[in-house]
C-alpha cells in the first residue's frame, strides 16, 4: 500500500519544458503532472539528487490563454525508467501569485 505524501492533488499534464540546474547547459523534458505545489517530469538524461534545486519552465494554454510558467523547485525523488531517462518529482519553492492562481484552477482545488 502506497501512502499519498503529496499536500494537494495532480492533474495530467503532458508537455514540453525546459529543465535547467545549476552547472548544465538547460535541456528539453516532459511534463507529466502537476499541482499547487509539485510536478514531476521524465526525459531527463542525468540522475538528479534530493534536495537539488532546479528551474522548470513551459507554456501552457488553459482557460482560453497561453500562459509561460517559470518555476523554481527541489528535486524529491529520481527514479529512473527503462525507456524515458530519469522521470523526476519536483516541490515547487518559488512560485509567483498568477502561476499559483493558475495552477490551483487547472487541478480544481
Amino acid at each position: 500500500m502506497t501512502i499519498e505524501k503529496r499536500q494537494s492533488p495532480r492533474r495530467e499534464l503532458k508537455l514540453q519544458a525546459t529543465l535547467s540546474v545549476d552547472g548544465m547547459i538547460p535541456v528539453k523534458v516532459r511534463t507529466m503532472d502537476i499541482g499547487k505545489y509539485g510536478m514531476s517530469l521524465i526525459g531527463i538524461a542525468k540522475q538528479l539528487t534530493v534536495e537539488q534545486q532546479v528551474n522548470v519552465s513551459f507554456d501552457m494554454f488553459f482557460a482560453c490563454k497561453l500562459y509561460h510558467v517559470a518555476v523554481s523547485a527541489r528535486v524529491s525523488h529520481c527514479l529512473q525508467t527503462a525507456n524515458d531517462g530519469y522521470k523526476v518529482g519536483l516541490q515547487f519553492f518559488s512560485i509567483d501569485a498568477e502561476v499559483a492562481d493558475l495552477l490551483s484552477k487547472y487541478v480544481g482545488s
